[in-house]
């Protein structure tokens, strides 16, 4: 059985229907639809009689695009007794499962990035009524309040509205149409006149750092263009093209729901159909360059993949050892430093074995090149992001045979003094 409010819209899923004791509901919120089915397997049942719910699952996907996860929701007593949900493992031996005590069941939840969410007993010692969801961030406040019979009620929250979060407006450098020539004759002008100006030793290892990178962010700051983003999110593969059609589309359909005329509605159909081919060709091209640039660079193809998922998560709730839930990040991260910290092993290093037999083997002296720093600049990866210092990997690339001999010296310095 499955009850679900007159308010909420839903139509039952007959394309399910099989040899299970099974139904299935599709309930559309939010303009996302979710799949919702009630399930129960007879104790007794062959092993086999689980392959009815991959079928099921399979002919969800079929249902929707391939590249997103569907929103399905699976409640019911499907009887694995030896099930260990946290550790999924036979509870009662302690080693792996077979398929008929259950392995079957989490075979079947792995290959469609689905979850089971209720890990406390629901009759007796056992947990029997099951929560399946391949949206599990979504599932709070999972309870068992009363017996309903000789099995527990099972109660939580299914959160499915996400409030709007407006993207910051915020201001970026574009690295690729930086004007490197002049900043390389800036540079080497700068080395020159100001670095190397007979004082160059005299200066500590600070100073000449900070008079390097001032050198440097100046130099960025009037030779690589900024740009100021929209706050809105975007979708890369919808060109200009593709935006002006949208709007003529939506145009045509203003004007046809207020005329009624049967033409302007012909016309609004084929405009239709136009804007979903050419969106299809965009995103499968967008796609298959993703795919063709991940060596080179794979923040593209992640940026891509994660938008794609039902659910950012992150770091989900923690228990602590004292059994609280927490969620917020502050507990999050102290619950965690708290955990690594008791793990951690404290070392003696009073008897540190000596690694050569000669005890008077010295290290020769460390000597930096020009050469030596430039060429490691020029193999720099210009898709890294930058560190603490603000200096872009793009930037010192570029720079690279210009600032080599300040950095060679800085190098020097900071290693003869002991600085860092």
């Amino acid at each position: 059985m499955l009850l679900i409010k007159t308010t909420l819209n839903s139509a039952p899923l007959t394309f399910l229907e099989n040899e299970s004791e099974s139904v299935w509901s599709k309930v559309s919120l939010n303009g996302k639809d979710h799949y919702f089915g009630s399930w129960y397997r007879e104790p007794s049942s062959p092993v086999e009689h689980m392959n009815l719910l991959r079928e099921q699952f399979l002919k969800i996907k079929e249902k929707v695009k391939s590249y997103i996860i569907p929103n399905i929701h699976i409640l019911g007593d499907l009887n694995f007794r030896k099930i260990d949900w946290e550790k999924k493992i036979n509870k009662e031996t302690g080693s792996s499962l077979s398929d008929c005590d259950g392995q079957i069941l989490i075979d079947i939840l792995n290959e469609n990035s689905a979850e089971q969410v209720i890990m406390f007993p629901t009759r007796e010692n056992n947990t029997l009524d099951l929560f399946i969801t391949t949206t599990p961030d979504q599932i709070k406040n999972i309870d068992s309040p009363d017996k309903f019979s000789d099995h527990d009620v099972i109660m939580g929250t299914f959160t499915n509205f996400k409030p709007y979060k407006k993207q910051q407006k915020r201001t970026f450098l574009v690295y690729s149409k930086g004007d490197y020539i002049t900043m390389r004759d800036e540079m080497s002008n700068f080395s020159n006149d100001k670095y190397f100006n007979g004082y160059q030793n005299d200066r500590c290892v600070e100073k000449n750092w900070n008079l390097f990178k001032t050198a440097v962010l100046e130099s960025i700051k009037k030779s690589i263009p900024s740009k100021r983003s929209k706050g809105v999110k975007s979708v890369p593969w919808i060109s200009n093209k593709i935006k002006s059609l949208i709007k003529k589309r939506n145009r045509v359909h203003s004007s046809f729901k207020k005329t009624g005329n049967t033409r302007l509605k012909n016309k609004w159909q084929k405009i239709r159909l136009s804007v979903q081919k050419e969106v299809k060709i965009a995103h499968d091209s967008y796609v298959n360059n993703l795919i063709g640039d991940i060596k080179s660079d794979s923040k593209p193809f992640w940026k891509y993949i994660n938008s794609k998922k039902s659910e950012k998560s992150g770091i989900p709730p923690l228990k602590t050892e004292d059994g609280r839930t927490v969620e917020s990040d502050i507990d999050k991260a102290n619950a965690l430093n708290k955990q690594f910290t008791s793990v951690y092993t404290i070392t003696e290093y009073s008897s540190v074995p000596v690694s050569f037999k000669d005890g008077n083997v010295k290290m020769e002296n460390i000597i930096m090149t020009s050469k030596g720093v430039e060429k490691l600049l020029i193999g720099l990866n210009v898709n890294k992001a930058m560190g603490p210092d603000s200096l872009h990997p793009r930037v010192l690339k570029e720079l690279g045979p210009s600032i080599a001999d300040i950095l060679a010296h800085l190098f020097q310095q900071s290693i003869n003094v002991g600085d860092t």
